[in-house]
């Protein structure tokens, strides 16, 4: 065969070239894009003269809405508020892909990074190189996750054995691990189907796949109205205080672009607070999100209405800036998921502490005032009713505090039990009525037992009502007496495990 000649082989090269560039697939790995968008010559000749620009990476979630309600937009440009109000351009870029977007920021090409505080707690070692601090908080997920589950199944306990389809990892793992945690179930009981991401859970469920799976609205209604006699047997509209997104930022970058930060976080909260207070820029806000992350308006503004868009007096509670939050705190999520997801191997059992990895300076670099720059107040309730008595539990936790004889006054050991096992289960599930149900042993008459054991689940409620300000009306209570022991009164360990308390929270 003749050998090629060198003009034939320059012109095979330039053709596999073209076709690299033009049409292969491949192109993205050998010339990877840039993920910051082009800046367009108005706007790069003010940045060249000395206006910030900021670039953020968001993945598809709607409670990221106020950012690009204030900007106007995804794209930086002279009509953003950002640039108006803040003298700051703010490129917005959706990067679903965990990885990529991991990547993009530890090489610069991202300033700040999406994060939920408590899936933070998986990658923030493999982040520490970096001195990730998170600075702020946008949201909480209010109805944005859910689980659903076959009909025989009503509540957390009866997931035992059973398939759950989950993606691991993520804020969806974490509502599963709380909701575990709440019922004193065992995670390691549940067969979990790992899945990437809520929808290929739900697509798992509607097919028959699991028993249960924890999805995203509205794919939690989709699921529902697929299997018969499915349900939603808990959703984060009463896990209120579980999943919360924020931004972190490299600890570099923030000793740099100190100013920057505080006009990005500044005039998100203000956004936000604008959206939570007006339908009329609620649905500006959904127009810009439906064009920017490209799916139906109504999706964008249910999307907006299954957060809490959080505001400035939300973010001083989150990072507790005035000391005396009785309320879940960034610290709260951040210690109890680094526990549970060291407890399932994810998270290493040393994760640096809250004070390592977070940081108050720039919400406390900057004051809003009014009533819609107001924390949140909490759940109210009205007055428990008979049915409530009796209504389904979703999780179920047995604790035993004691009492001296006769008495139904806390010690100092049984406040702090309920601190330890139930306090944190009433805040993150801050929304959902609980009952509390007292028991005794059989020492003693039917009567006054009964009325031992009503006093005793009081006491319970009196203390986390004072504890932290919980509203009376969220709590049912019941005393059973003697009526429903779960071992033998016959012996001294089996009326041990029968004077309890079971703290229960509802569908």
């Amino acid at each position: 065969m003749k050998p090629l000649g060198k003009l034939t082989l320059i012109t095979l090269f330039v053709g596999i070239l073209f076709y690299i560039v033009i049409f292969s697939p491949f192109k993205q790995y050998i010339f990877p894009e840039k993920p910051t968008p082009t800046l367009s010559a108005d706007v790069e000749k003010l940045a060249d003269a000395g206006t910030p620009v900021l670039n953020v990476a968001l993945n598809t979630w709607m409670g990221w809405a106020g950012g690009p309600y204030y900007n106007n937009g995804m794209i930086a440009s002279k009509e953003s508020r950002y640039f108006k109000e803040e003298g700051l351009f703010v490129n917005f870029i959706v990067m679903d892909d965990i990885q990529a977007s991991r990547a993009a920021w530890r090489k610069g090409d991202i300033d700040l990074l999406w994060i939920t505080t408590d899936s933070y707690t998986t990658e923030v070692k493999s982040l520490a190189e970096e001195r990730p601090k998170q600075f702020m908080q946008v949201d909480w997920s209010r109805g944005g996750d859910a689980i659903v589950a076959v009909g025989e199944v009503t509540g957390v306990t009866d997931l035992a054995g059973r398939k759950v389809a989950c993606a691991i990892g993520a804020p969806s793992n974490s509502y599963l691990l709380a909701a575990c945690d709440a019922a004193g179930q065992s995670y390691a009981d549940i067969q979990i189907i790992s899945v990437a991401n809520g929808i290929d859970a739900a697509t798992s469920f509607k097919s028959g796949q699991c028993d249960a799976a924890v999805v995203w609205a509205p794919d939690d209604a989709a699921c529902v109205k697929a299997i018969e006699g499915s349900k939603v047997i808990s959703s984060t509209k009463t896990a209120t205080n579980i999943i919360a997104d924020g931004f972190v930022v490299k600890e570099n970058y923030l000793s740099k672009h100190k100013d920057a930060l505080i006009k990005f976080a500044r005039g998100w909260l203000r956004a936000n607070a604008e959206i939570n207070t007006s339908g009329k820029n609620l649905d500006k806000a959904a127009a810009i999100m439906a064009t920017g992350f490209n799916v139906p308006l109504d999706d964008a503004k249910s999307g907006i209405l299954n957060a809490r868009l959080t505001t400035y007096g939300d973010n001083r509670n989150f990072f507790n800036m005035d000391g005396n939050f009785k309320g879940i705190k960034g610290e709260d999520i951040y210690d109890k998921f680094s526990k549970l997801y060291s407890s399932i191997n994810l998270a290493p059992s040393d994760n640096p502490s809250w004070r390592q990895i977070s940081t108050s300076e720039i919400i406390g670099s900057f004051q809003l005032a009014g009533i819609a720059n107001m924390a949140e107040g909490s759940v109210e309730f009205k007055p428990p009713t008979e049915a409530e008595k009796t209504a389904p539990v979703f999780a179920a936790k047995k604790i035993t505090v004691n009492f001296p004889t006769g008495s139904s006054v806390l010690t100092d050991d049984g406040k702090a039990k309920i601190r330890y096992a139930l306090g944190d289960v009433s805040n993150m599930f801050a929304g959902a009525r609980v009952r509390v149900e007292g028991n005794t042993d059989n020492v003693g008459g039917t009567i006054m037992n009964r009325a031992l054991s009503q006093r005793r689940a009081q006491a319970v409620v009196d203390f986390l009502v004072t504890r932290y300000s919980f509203d009376p009306n969220r709590f049912t209570v019941i005393g059973n007496g003697m009526d429903k022991p779960v071992g033998t009164n016959e012996t001294e360990s089996g009326r041990a495990t029968n004077r309890r308390t079971e703290f229960q929270i509802l569908q």
